[in-house]
């Protein structure tokens, strides 16, 4: 897709092509959600705090079994 004009958050950048969108995913550690099930039988109450992007986290989180899908994720502005 060609064009002359890219509009992005309300600023306008001429003379460029979009070419993509790249993502980059970390795995999670071969042996982390082992050690979250045995933390949890330790009665270890397990918390994320991340720098991430909300959604970030609570696709970790979900991926991790930390959560359910309806859980609520909460950011740093609803801790205070």
């Amino acid at each position: 897709m060609e064009t002359e004009e890219f509009i992005e958050k309300g600023k306008t950048i001429r003379g460029f092509e979009f070419l993509g969108v790249a993502v980059f995913r970390d795995a999670l550690k071969a042996n982390a959600k082992e050690a979250l099930v045995l933390a949890e039988k330790l009665g270890i109450d397990i918390k994320i705090v991340t720098g991430d992007h909300l959604e970030v986290a609570k696709r970790v989180a979900l991926e991790m079994g930390l959560i359910k899908e309806d859980e609520k994720v909460f950011s740093e502005q609803e801790l205070k």
